[in-house]
C-alpha cells in the first residue's frame, strides 16, 4: 500500500518498509524540542526514571525513535563521558550533526524492529517514547521482544507513549478519532488509545519483570499556563502537519468540508481548549520494566 504521507513516504531499512505519521524536517525538530520540554516539567526534570547504574564498566544506553536526539543529548549532559550512547531512527533527516554531539554519542538508520544480533545484552537500558503509531500489535511484540534481547541481564526499558484524551470538548475529540482513521487507512491497528489495558500483558509476554505502569495528565489550552501553552502548541503543529494528507483524503471521513472544513476546525480546537470549559487533558503512559538478571 503506498504511503499517503508524500512528506513522510515509506523508509526501507535492509528490505523492509517502515512509515512515519508525521515530517521530518525543521518544523518537526521544533515541535520536538517544545514537546520534550513540558514532558521533562511533567517528569520531575528527570530523565531516568528506573534504577539503572550508568557508573557501571560497558554502560550502554539506546533510544529507539531518537529522531533530534534530544532525550540522548540531555542525558548526555549528566550521564558518565564512558557511556556509550546509541540513537536510532528509521531516518536521519532531523539527526544531529556529527560535530556537535559528544564522542560517547553515535546516531544510525536503524528500526527497534529489526537490530543488529551483535548487540545481544548490549544496553544497560533501551528509551523510547512516542511510538505509538508506528507499529501494529505484532510489532509491538517484535519491538519488545528486541528490546528484551539487546538488553543486559539486569538492563531497562522506560517507554512514554500517548494514552488518551480526557475532558476533551467535540472539536478536540475529533483528532483522536482521525488518529484512528489514519492509522486504520495504513494497516496500523495497534494499541492506541487505551494501551494500559495491554502493555502490562506485552511487557511480560517479552519477558521482562517488574513493570511499573503509570500515568501522567497534561492540560492542554491557554487557561492552564505555559504547560497548557506547550502542549496546545504541541498539539497544533500535528494538526498542522496532518492537514495535507487529511485534505488529500477526503478527511478520513473526520473532518468534512475541505482544506476550508480543515482550517475551520483547527481553530475550533484552538477556542475550545484555551477556553478551558472542560479543563481538557492529555495523559501519557510511562512503561519501565526490567529484563531478569542471571
Amino acid at each position: 500500500m503506498p504511503s499517503i504521507f508524500p512528506s513522510s513516504s515509506a523508509k526501507v531499512i535492509n528490505n523492509l518498509a517502515y512509515h512515519d505519521c508525521l515530517p521530518a524536517n525543521t518544523e518537526e525538530e521544533q515541535r520536538l524540542r517544545v514537546q520534550h520540554d513540558v514532558f521533562h516539567r511533567t517528569l520531575g526534570n528527570i530523565l531516568l526514571h528506573v534504577p539503572v547504574d550508568l557508573t557501571e564498566r560497558n554502560a550502554a544506553v539506546l533510544e529507539s525513535g531518537t529522531g533530534s536526539g534530544i532525550w540522548l543529548l540531555d542525558l548526555a549532559r549528566i550521564a558518565p563521558t564512558n557511556v556509550e550512547l546509541i540513537g536510532i531512527d528509521i531516518q536521519s533527516k532531523i539527526f544531529p550533526s556529527s560535530l556537535s554531539i559528544p564522542r560517547n554519542m553515535s546516531f544510525q538508520v536503524n528500526s527497534i524492529l529489526e537490530l543488529p544480533e551483535d548487540w545481544n545484552n548490549k544496553f544497560t537500558l533501551v528509551h523510547q517514547r512516542l511510538l505509538f503509531t508506528a507499529f501494529t500489535q505484532g510489532e509491538w511484540t517484535t519491538a519488545l521482544q528486541n528490546m528484551h534481547r539487546v538488553l543486559k541481564p539486569g538492563g531497562w526499558i522506560q517507554l512514554f507513549e500517548a494514552e488518551k484524551l480526557s475532558k476533551a470538548g467535540p472539536m478536540f475529540k475529533q483528532l483522536q478519532v482521525l488518529w484512528k482513521s489514519i492509522l486504520a487507512s495504513r494497516n496500523i491497528n495497534g494499541i492506541w488509545p487505551h494501551g494500559s489495558k495491554t502493555w502490562r500483558k506485552l511487557v511480560e509476554d517479552a519477558g521482562f519483570v517488574d513493570i511499573q505502569v503509570r500515568f501522567y495528565d497534561i492540560p492542554i489550552g491557554r487557561w492552564a499556563g505555559q504547560d497548557g501553552e506547550d502542549m496546545k502548541e504541541n498539539v497544533l503543529r500535528i494538526i498542522q502537519a496532518l492537514r495535507g494528507p487529511t485534505v488529500e483524503n477526503a478527511g478520513f471521513g473526520v473532518i468534512q468540508g475541505g482544506a476550508e472544513g480543515y482550517d475551520k476546525w483547527t481553530q475550533g480546537v484552538i477556542r475550545e481548549v484555551d477556553g478551558g470549559a472542560r479543563e481538557p487533558q492529555t495523559r501519557w503512559t510511562m512503561i519501565c520494566a526490567r529484563k531478569p538478571g542471571l
